[in-house]
């Protein structure tokens, strides 16, 4: 189901907010367990990933807007 708006309705068997590794992971098992879950993914971001798409730039600066480092992050 892609480009769902604000606002529109529909059906599903399950909601997974969040598409970073654990919100993908959690798909593609609930997928390949039961092909028959209608399966809706919600992600505020342009683009699925989460933090490690920003880890190839510098810990905490797409989420927090500042630079942090390994363990400080």
């Amino acid at each position: 189901m892609w480009g769902l708006t604000a606002g529109e309705r529909t059906e599903v068997d399950v909601a997974i907010v969040g598409g970073g590794p654990t919100g993908l992971s959690a798909c593609i098992e609930l997928a390949r367990f039961s092909p028959d879950l209608r399966i809706v993914l919600f992600e505020s971001e342009e683009e699925l990933g989460g933090l490690p798409r920003s880890c190839r730039l510098f810990f905490g600066m797409r989420d927090l807007k500042r630079v942090y480092t390994g363990p400080a992050y």
